[in-house]
């Protein structure tokens, strides 16, 4: 069904081939490179079968073609009215790419259900990130059953509210009485998935970031390290240099992980030991200073963050501290106590991202809400974050994780109250609990090369008998090329929305420009 046309894509000079690069992979101008995909409970059998199809030819790079075979993504133009705003949303999961398990299925999961309940201007929409050898069950079995569930316990407190009551009309609930149904709900979806021989969860499990719109109100719920982030228009900057408004990332969530000190106590006095894999392993003195960065902003040059492991031996090694399954984690403090914070959206809240940790590895918050920020769709949007994500993972690993986000553009927002609770188990500090998590609360992204990928662009350098001169003289000239001013505008548009280039300066990307030399190919030819 794809149409055949030329296009111009861009190649280093000398390249007969375009870079196989997670932009051109990831197709961001059709559609048709992506399957859609219901994610109703009727489809996730289907949605399962195709997150294992088998790849041909053990653990050589994936194709275009194949990248392409490991996406669910929505259509675009999907649209709804949530609590009174006109809502324009979008989703997409890439499945990893492991070399020695090219078979894995994709362990995320995500529910997207824009009329809750059957109830107009209500939502339910959330991502769940699965781990272990059973993780890809226990995330399955989180979405279908986390939302029946919430909706019990909504209806229980609906109904205890009526008999109350001389309002003859639906009850709204309230922020505690949707917090109190979502803590509720995850608690027993835990219990639940403990008690189904079905799946084995005692060392497998899922995280789970969850947004529940109603009442004009937003819940967002959290259990473990997979993010809600809200863009908020900053009035005070200025729009940005191709016009876009600028955005501050304002964090709806905390990492639950061993980087807070809060949680590493608590799992302490469970018995539980903190340490990272060198330290597990004697190659690093033990120590607990974890709090020196700015987490969520300070990039992690060393990328082995500390784990959890029961006193009684090398397991189960989590690098969060709460979770829906994980029986042996369990007793050791990794529970599914959710944390959750409530809030009215005020008028400048433009964009809200639920995201696994896929994305969040080597991308800080406002890295998200600035590549988001540049599209004027969501499925745009989506892609181009996962692209990113992609293309970092294969820059610092030899493998990429499961990798989803929901993505959401307010055209009307609501009002501009601040609403939040004080419930001492709720994402508050200590000394304010009056207020949201901050950026300081989450895990850094790494900028980390894995020892195994140096090893391996060392053999490959050998391979091939690359050698660097440095005093090589290099005739710019010769291999510049004229370019339109729209297709310059095209390379550095890509080269700033990307973090690879993150810190070059002007002068270097005027030099990219110039030498970069265009390849005309077929759509469907790379």
């Amino acid at each position: 069904q794809k149409k055949s046309r030329q296009q111009s894509v861009f190649a280093p000079p000398g390249s007969s081939q375009p870079l196989a690069s997670a932009k051109n992979v990831l197709g961001h101008e059709s559609n048709s490179d992506y399957e859609s995909i219901d994610n109703s409970d009727s489809e996730d059998e289907n949605l399962y079968n195709n997150r294992t199809v088998a790849r041909q030819g053990g653990n050589k790079p994936l194709t275009n073609a194949e990248v392409r075979r490991r996406i669910d993504a929505s259509p675009s133009g999907l649209t709804a009215q949530i609590n009174g705003a006109s809502v324009r949303y979008a989703y997409l999961s890439q499945r990893g790419y492991y070399p020695d398990d090219v078979n894995k299925a994709n362990q995320d999961a995500y529910c997207v259900d824009p009329k809750y309940n059957g109830v107009a201007g209500d939502s339910f929409m959330a991502v769940f990130d699965g781990h272990g050898k059973f993780g890809d069950g226990c995330s399955l079995y989180a979405k279908r059953h986390l939302p029946i569930l919430i909706t019990k316990f909504m209806k229980q407190s609906r109904n205890k509210s009526n008999k109350t009551s001389r309002n003859k009309g639906p009850m709204k609930l309230d922020r505690n009485q949707m917090e109190a149904a979502c803590h509720k709900a995850l608690v027993e979806c835990n219990r639940k998935m403990h008690a189904d021989h079905s799946i084995d969860d005692s060392l497998s499990g899922t995280t789970c970031i969850a947004a529940l719109f109603h009442n004009n109100l937003l819940t967002v719920c959290n259990v473990g390290d997979s993010r809600a982030v809200v863009g908020r228009r900053d009035k005070r900057s200025r729009p940005g240099e191709y016009g876009a408004d600028s955005y501050k990332a304002i964090p709806l969530s905390r990492d639950q992980t061993p980087f807070r000190k809060d949680e590493r106590e608590r799992v302490k006095k469970c018995g539980a030991r903190i340490m990272s894999l060198d330290q597990l392993e004697g190659l690093e003195p033990i120590h607990e200073n974890w709090g020196d960065l700015v987490l969520g902003e300070t990039i992690d040059e060393e990328g082995d963050p500390p784990r959890i492991w029961s006193p009684s031996g090398d397991y189960p090694g989590t690098a969060f501290t709460r979770s829906l399954g994980d029986v042996i984690a369990d007793d050791i403090g990794v529970f599914a106590e959710p944390e959750m914070v409530t809030l009215e959206l005020t008028a400048e809240d433009r964009i809200i991202v639920l995201a696994s940790d896929g994305v969040f590895e080597f991308l800080t918050n406002q890295s998200v809400i600035d590549i988001c920020a540049k599209y004027d769709n969501p499925i745009e949007a989506c892609r181009a974050v996962v692209a990113e994500s992609y293309e970092l993972w294969l820059e610092y690993e030899l493998r990429t994780d499961d990798i989803s986000i929901i993505c959401m553009f307010l055209d009307v927002p609501g009002q501009v109250t601040a609403v939040s609770s004080g419930k001492a188990s709720r994402p508050r500090t200590a000394n304010n609990p009056n207020i949201v998590p901050s950026d300081s609360d989450s895990k850094p992204p790494r900028r980390r090369v894995t020892d195994e990928k140096a090893k391996a662009v060392e053999a490959m350098a050998k391979a091939t008998k690359i050698e660097f001169n440095n005093e090589a003289h290099v005739d710019i000239e010769s291999i510049a090329t004229e370019k339109k001013t729209s297709e310059t505008q095209l390379i550095r548009k890509a080269l700033k929305s990307s973090a690879v280039f993150s810190d070059i300066i002007e002068k270097q990307i005027d030099l990219i420009c110039r030498v970069m030399q265009p390849i005309y190919v077929k759509r469907g030819d790379w």
